[in-house]
């Protein structure tokens, strides 16, 4: 009876001294599905203090891994499918694949205005080979030029793939040379009521030159504000990224410096289209308070949409690489700046939209930046190129987009 006493003790006692951020029962905590609703209607306040925290490059370790993988390792891996160039001639040989078409729910309509849809891929994991069904969102352009078109889908590759290289956190935009969907309702289900017309039983259509999207990890992160907004704000270069810093010292110096460079990064790729929306706040980590709600412990951003970058020049006309090659940074006009151009005078980046332009960067963010994309070795340049079909949708071939990459950022240095 004693001894029966004594464990009854013991388990209050440890019940008594759980720490405060740990669920004490397994079935108070809330479902996945209500932590992204959770996430996606905080307080403004909350919100605010979410990008204080907020990442935007990986740390060293995960940079140096990062590296180590060659862009079409890190490519077959992710996306679970073959790309690789063929032994003879070394032509980059894109990927062949089928997915079953999913109409998408009404109440979770898309955003943005370029066609897609969602469709399920089956995949094999490079692992475990097992076998896996993974929901993702297609890109496709309506029109079917030859390469995917000139807005979206190459941007989206060459996006996504240099930021990873960069070191910024980003998705992976996986390009298809050839997709079969199975119950798409028709050639343009984006038409269709945006996607959300159901499956066609017995109906399938062949699209050419697609990307499906892997999301990065994480939960997005909106104020409660988003419910009335057709395109949530994931966070401002310039209202927002810039303001809201760590208080912390050191922290705030470094976080400070890793923004310039995002900052320079959709400058110098001539983002035009780097608006709020197309940015993401990502709660990457969480854990859940002493009142069972979700408290995030590793909170990232990230440019979700390349659109209207590295040298678009219309929907209608091919992407330009003089139009890319412009310069990325500036010196205000001052008299100082007149007198003495190479002075500690101010810098700021110049190429983007409004909402990400003029943006004061130093000159350490300038080095830092250069010496992350010289770092990038030619292979991965030339296969990125070619993953995007640079040659199709530009006119210009993956050698001459890789000379002027490298170019314009040696001529940053003039700064």
């Amino acid at each position: 009876m004693n001894l029966l006493k004594t464990v009854v003790s013991m388990m209050t006692l440890l019940a008594f001294i759980q720490p405060s951020g740990a669920q004490v029962s397994q079935t108070q905590k809330m479902t996945k599905q209500e932590v992204k609703d959770y996430f996606k209607t905080v307080d403004p306040t909350l919100r605010q203090q979410l990008i204080k925290d907020m990442q935007v490059i990986h740390d060293a370790s995960s940079i140096d891994q990062e590296h180590q993988k060659s862009v079409l390792e890190h490519m077959t891996n992710i996306c679970g499918l073959p790309y690789v160039r063929d032994q003879k001639t070394g032509v980059l040989i894109l990927p062949i694949a089928k997915c079953t078409y999913q109409a998408r729910n009404p109440k979770n309509p898309f955003q943005g205005m370029s066609p897609k849809f969602d469709c399920l891929f089956e995949s094999v994991d490079p692992k475990t080979q097992e076998i896996k069904n993974e929901k993702v969102k297609v890109k496709y352009d309506a029109a079917q030029r030859s390469g995917g078109g000139y807005k979206e889908i190459p941007q989206a590759v060459l996006g996504t793939q240099f930021a990873r290289l960069f070191g910024f956190y980003s998705n992976t935009y996986c390009p298809v040379k050839q997709l079969t969907c199975i119950g798409c309702p028709s050639q343009d289900p984006w038409s269709n009521s945006r996607s959300q017309a159901l499956t066609v039983k017995d109906k399938t259509v062949i699209f050419k030159d697609v990307v499906f999207e892997i999301e990065a990890k994480g939960m997005v992160i909106t104020d409660k504000t988003a419910a009335t907004m057709s395109k949530p704000q994931g966070f401002s270069f310039n209202d927002e990224m810039s303001k809201y810093l760590p208080l912390n010292g050191s922290l705030r110096q470094g976080t400070i410096l890793d923004r310039e460079q995002i900052d320079i990064w959709v400058n110098f790729i001539r983002h035009n289209d780097a608006d709020p929306h197309n940015n993401k706040l990502i709660c990457k980590e969480f854990v859940f308070d002493k009142n069972q709600k979700p408290s995030c412990t590793n909170v990232y951003g990230t440019v979700n949409d390349y659109g209207n970058s590295f040298g678009y020049a219309g929907s209608n006309s091919k992407m330009s690489l003089s139009e890319f090659m412009k310069s990325s940074l500036r010196r205000p006009f001052s008299l100082s700046n007149l007198f003495s151009p190479s002075s500690n005078s101010d810098i700021v980046t110049t190429g983007a939209a409004s909402s990400a332009s003029d943006y004061k960067v130093s000159k350490e963010s300038i080095k830092n930046f250069i010496e992350r994309g010289l770092r990038i070795q030619e292979e991965d340049l030339l296969d990125i190129f070619d993953l995007a079909q640079i040659n199709t949708v530009s006119g210009k071939n993956s050698k001459e987009w890789s000379a002027g990459f490298r170019k314009k950022l040696k001529d940053m240095n003039q700064f």
